[in-house]
């Protein structure tokens, strides 16, 4: 799981919450908005699991760190 952020020409925010089955190098989550509250990004997560035979036993998130 990954967040991006990035701007519009215009200057407005872009958020973006992806993730990544890394067996199945699937894409299994491209949220993009202007704002992803905590709700939001947990009922797009629920409907991913539901959708895909329920909770992973491992959820990694990259850091940002280099």
């Amino acid at each position: 799981m990954n967040f991006q952020f990035d701007s519009t020409t215009d200057g407005r925010a872009v958020k973006i919450a992806s993730m990544i089955d890394e067996h199945a190098r699937e894409s299994l989550l491209h949220l993009v908005e202007s704002s992803i509250t905590a709700d939001k990004l947990v009922a797009e997560l629920e409907k991913v699991f539901t959708t895909n035979g329920g909770l992973p036993r491992a959820l990694r998130m990259d850091s940002g760190r280099r």
